[in-house]
C-alpha cells in the first residue's frame, strides 16, 4: 500500500503557535490582544499604531518604512508581511526563533520542508522586493 503525503494548506492568514510566540515576546502583548489584532490587521492600523510608537518620525520615514515592509508593492501590508519584518527585527529573541518564524511563513505546507514550489514563491517574492520584473531562462523562478 502506498502512502500519500499528507499537507497542512496554510492560509495567509492563520496565526501559528510559533508566530504567537514572536509577536508576545516582541510586542509583550497577551495573547489575546495579538489574536484581536491580527483579526483586523491591516496598512492603516499597522500606520496608526506606528505613528503612536514613534511620532518623532515623519511621513517620508513612515513612507519608506510601509515601502520595506510591503514585500509584493501591492501597496498594501498584510499580515504575514508585517510578521516577517517583526521577526527580522525582534532583538529580544534569538536568531533561531527568527529564522525559523520566517522558515514557517514559507513553508506554507507545514511540513517542515519548503518543496520547490515554495521555494519559486520565495523566489519570487525576492524579485518583486528587488523589482526585478524578467522572470525568464535563468530568472525563472522554479
Amino acid at each position: 500500500m502506498e502512502s500519500k503525503k499528507i499537507t497542512k494548506v496554510r492560509k495567509a492568514t492563520d496565526l501559528t503557535p510559533k508566530e504567537l510566540n514572536v509577536l508576545r515576546s516582541t510586542s509583550k502583548l497577551s495573547d489575546k490582544e495579538i489574536k484581536q489584532w491580527h483579526e483586523v490587521f491591516d496598512k492603516d492600523s499597522f500606520v496608526k499604531l506606528y505613528k503612536e510608537l514613534h511620532p518623532q518620525h515623519d511621513e517620508a520615514a513612515s513612507k519608506a518604512l510601509i515601502d520595506s515592509i510591503d514585500t509584493d508593492h501591492d501597496g498594501s501590508i498584510n499580515f504575514n508581511e508585517f510578521l516577517f519584518f517583526t521577526a527580522a527585527n525582534a532583538r529580544s529573541c534569538s536568531l533561531d526563533e527568527r529564522l525559523n518564524v520566517m522558515f514557517d511563513l514559507w513553508d506554507v505546507t507545514d511540513d517542515g520542508q519548503i518543496d520547490q514550489n515554495e521555494l519559486a514563491h520565495l523566489i519570487s517574492a525576492m524579485y518583486d522586493r528587488a523589482r526585478i520584473k524578467d522572470r525568464q531562462g535563468e530568472n525563472n523562478p522554479h
